[in-house]
Formats: structure tokens, C-alpha cells, sequence
């Protein structure tokens, strides 16, 4: 495939992808595009937020984020990834599951996060979020983000290989996306997720195919951690930067524009951070659930 180009030298190192790439992003395409997904927009006009209770509020920002449903499906795709696991045996397999499972299940993870939600909640910043939702220029976003929400390698590939980045309007459309992409904090939710995720297979898969005095260190597993997260910072996020691209390729710019400025708003940066700050205490409380179950098996 050819390589996307740019004129500008820090859009040339982003927008750059060759067919080999791609294929490298072959294990966390599946879970990066759930991520990547978005809620119905019909749902974010129902009611008036101002008169929501709290609990409605929640429910509302939930949907909005997506956390609701993706947080489900990743636990769908952990499960996938073990059954196809040829170096695990039957009962490994088993293992590995059964303690990915005490940590990362799919309810567990989301009643986790929509309980920090409500106990972080600001109602004047959610109301504000929900207003804008219920907006043209919300239900603009929300429609163009469901529709695109799963797209495939193989368009994603045809896109960036037919995408003109020299192009003026593509490339007012880069940067607005870029911005979108930063101040959603897209790239570090989905490879915080990856992270977790793929960390913890290891340390399963490690104490399912050995006795506890012959398994990796704790140094030995905190460093081997930090090159995946590593590698993961790196190849990600072109992956999610095309995907966006991608998602908004024929979006109304001057919606686009609106949606960057209301990410920048208070309440706008107030939920992105929220968000994310929940999002990695869910991730380490379901880190040391695992080990805590480990430790349980090996007694």
C-alpha cells in the first residue's frame, strides 16, 4: 500500500503506513476498534438533562463515552484471544481465563466504572455534556462516529492509501482530527486498555505454564510490561489517527470545529479526564485482582 505523505514533516511521520504495518496491528485492531465505538446517537436525546437525577446523568455519560458496551466486548475479546492461544494447552487456557476473569469481566468492569463515575460527578459539567450531545453538532459527531465504528483493515488500508493529505481541505481535516484525538485522549484510553490487558495475559499465561519459584520476577514482569506499553504507544496510535481520519473523512468541518472548541470547554475537559482517570483506577484495581487471584491458586 502506498504510504500516505504530508508536505509537513510531523504529519508525514504520523500518516505514514505501508501494508506491513498494518498487519502488525493485526492482534489489537479487534479490541482498538470497540474502543474506537460509539454509542446510538437517538439515545443522547432522550430527556431533558437538567432534570435528570444523578443516576440518569451517569447513565447518559456512560452511553455517551461508550465505556458501557466496549467494556463488555473487550472482555469477549480476551476470551477469543485465549481459545485461539496455541501455545496454551486445554487446562491452561483454562487457567489463564479463569483468572483473567476475576479481574477483567465484563459487568464487573463497567459497575466499577459507572460507580466512580457518580462518585466524581460534577451535575453542572454532565448537564453541559449532554446539552451538547443533544446539539446538530453533537448528533453530527455521534452519527458519523456509529456509522464508521467498524471499519475493517481492509478500508482502512484503502483509505489511507487514497487519502490526498496535501489536499487543503484534508489538510485543515488532519489537524482538526489530531486535536480531536488529543483531547479525547484516544490514543492513551485504548493503549492503557491494550496495556492491561495484554500485561495481564502475560502474568496469567506465566503462573498458568509454571510452578510459583519458577516464574518471572516482579522486576522481571514490570520491565517486560514497559516495552509493551512502549510498543503500544508507538504503533497505536497511527492505527487510531487513520481510524479517525477514516471516521470523519466526508464530516462537516465547521462541526468538526465545534466539537474541538466543546472538548476544550471546562466541562468538555472535565469529562475526558474524568474519563480517563477512572478508566486507569479501573484498570489497576483489575491488575491487582488478578495477582490477588494468582496468589489464591497457588495456596
Amino acid at each position: 500500500m502506498s504510504p500516505l505523505q504530508h508536505s509537513d514533516p510531523h504529519k508525514e511521520s504520523v500518516l505514514t503506513v505501508s501494508a506491513g504495518s498494518m498487519l502488525i496491528f493485526g492482534a489489537i485492531c479487534f479490541i482498538a476498534a470497540i474502543l474506537l465505538s460509539a454509542p446510538d446517537p437517538l439515545h443522547a436525546q432522550d430527556g431533558d438533562p437538567a432534570s435528570m437525577n444523578d443516576e440518569q446523568l451517569v447513565d447518559a455519560l456512560m452511553q455517551a463515552s461508550g465505556f458501557d458496551s466496549s467494556l463488555l466486548d473487550v472482555w469477549y475479546g480476551i476470551r477469543d484471544s485465549i481459545d485461539d492461544e496455541q501455545e496454551l494447552n486445554p487446562d491452561q487456557a483454562v487457567k489463564v481465563q479463569n483468572l483473567l476473569r476475576s479481574g477483567f469481566y465484563g459487568e464487573r468492569l463497567v459497575e466499577q466504572y459507572r460507580s466512580n463515575l457518580q462518585a466524581r460527578l460534577d451535575r453542572s459539567y454532565a448537564v453541559s455534556i449532554i446539552v451538547f450531545l443533544q446539539s446538530d453538532t453533537g448528533q453530527h459527531i455521534l452519527e458519523y462516529e456509529t456509522r464508521e465504528s467498524n471499519a475493517t483493515d481492509a478500508e482502512l488500508q484503502d483509505f489511507a492509501s487514497s487519502f490526498d493529505p496535501q489536499d487543503d481541505t484534508n489538510s485543515v481535516r488532519i489537524d482538526l482530527v489530531q486535536t480531536l484525538m488529543s483531547e479525547t485522549r484516544a490514543l492513551e484510553n485504548t493503549a492503557s486498555i491494550l496495556h492491561a490487558l495484554y500485561s495481564n495475559l502475560l502474568l496469567t499465561a506465566n503462573a498458568a505454564e509454571n510452578p510459583p519459584d519458577e516464574r518471572m520476577s516482579e522486576q522481571e514482569f514490570k520491565s517486560t510490561s514497559e516495552m509493551i506499553r512502549a510498543q503500544l504507544d508507538q504503533q497505536i496510535g497511527q492505527y487510531i489517527l487513520i481510524s479517525m481520519l477514516y471516521t470523519f473523512r466526508d464530516a462537516n468541518i465547521e462541526y468538526l470545529e465545534k466539537y474541538a472548541e466543546h472538548l476544550r470547554s471546562e466541562s468538555g475537559r472535565w469529562y475526558t479526564s474524568t474519563l480517563h482517570d477512572i478508566l486507569i483506577d479501573v484498570l489497576e484495581d483489575a491488575h491487582k485482582t488478578v495477582i490477588n487471584e494468582i496468589r489464591l491458586t497457588d495456596s
